[in-house]
């Protein structure tokens, strides 16, 4: 006989399972070789064996590569690739199967979704999936046949779904972003009860993610000033406000981006008794990028 809390078990295992195959189904446009190279599905591989294995510390390097992931794809040639949604999808995969099947070592609090904002959760998720699924369907209509349309889908979004250039239903991939973002929200609250240090670490890799962007967008400035036929007019209009954003596309909303960090900077260096100085150096790094690309 079944007892209803086994049945409970089953049926959240289930579940977190189907998300799994979700994400990993939509991961699995990133191993289009004709379109990226072998590295890229290696290296998000890896995130994902690191997810299940160390649900924390693969939120840690995600948090820490996100901020880069567009410098990346321009520096590596990766046209049009949304790696930040590529890491995202890798992180969550493996934190799913590891909250789905665990392993033999049971930490002292078990994972599991915070039970207050599960029903909110699920609501939002399943107004946003029916969204997304609208849109599906719009962009079938005239199909004779309900089987053809869905095989064309899924082989549209298995092989391109990562692709900026692929129109994979209109409006699709901003839902199932959102959808990203609910889940991976769970994931670090389900996590936290047996890690609880995750909170911190995930600072501290935002922090460092943001020192990187940092830096690579202050080398950016310096290397426009220094092949500037006019070197010292360029400084002075980087001094005096002019904008700047090598790691992600929106400019205005980089200065935004820098002091949220920066926030969080100061946070860690005053968390502790005493100053914490290695986040106080990377804080005062964020302030001083913040200054060079400021926010409209």
């Amino acid at each position: 006989m079944v007892t209803a809390p086994a049945a409970s078990r089953a049926g959240a295992r289930l579940a977190i399972s189907v998300a799994a195959a979700v994400a990993i189904f939509l991961l699995a446009s990133a191993a289009n070789l004709d379109r990226v190279p072998a590295f890229v599905p290696f290296g998000l591989a890896g995130l994902l064996a690191l997810s299940v294995v160390r649900p924390d510390a693969g939120l840690a390097a995600a948090a820490a590569l996100i901020p880069l992931s567009q410098w990346i794809v321009q520096a590596a040639g990766l046209e049009a690739f949304r790696l930040a949604e590529a890491l995202a999808l890798a992180t969550l995969a493996g934190a799913l199967i590891r909250l789905a099947y665990g392993s033999g070592r049971r930490p002292p609090a078990e994972p599991a979704f915070p039970a207050g904002i599960g029903p909110a959760a699920a609501v939002f998720v399943a107004v946003v999936a029916a969204s997304g699924a609208v849109e599906i369907g719009l962009q079938y209509v005239g199909y004779s046949s309900l089987r053809s349309s869905a095989a064309d889908f899924a082989t549209l979004a298995a092989t391109n779904y990562l692709y900026d250039d692929q129109a994979v239903a209109p409006g699709l991939v901003d839902a199932v972003r959102l959808i990203e973002g609910v889940a991976l929200v769970l994931i670090i609250l389900a996590w936290g009860r047996c890690v609880p240090a995750l909170a911190r670490r995930l600072a501290v890799a935002t922090l460092s993610g943001a020192v990187a962007a940092g830096a690579v967008n202050l080398t950016a400035m310096a290397a426009a000033i220094l092949t500037d036929e006019r070197s010292g007019a360029a400084l002075l209009s980087y001094l005096g406000g002019s904008r700047l954003a090598a790691h992600i596309s929106d400019v205005n909303a980089t200065g935004s981006y820098f002091l949220m960090t920066t926030l969080v900077g100061v946070g860690l260096t005053f968390a502790r008794r005493g100053v914490h100085l290695p986040a106080a150096a990377a804080t005062l790094a964020m302030g001083e990028t913040t200054e060079r690309t400021p926010a409209a």
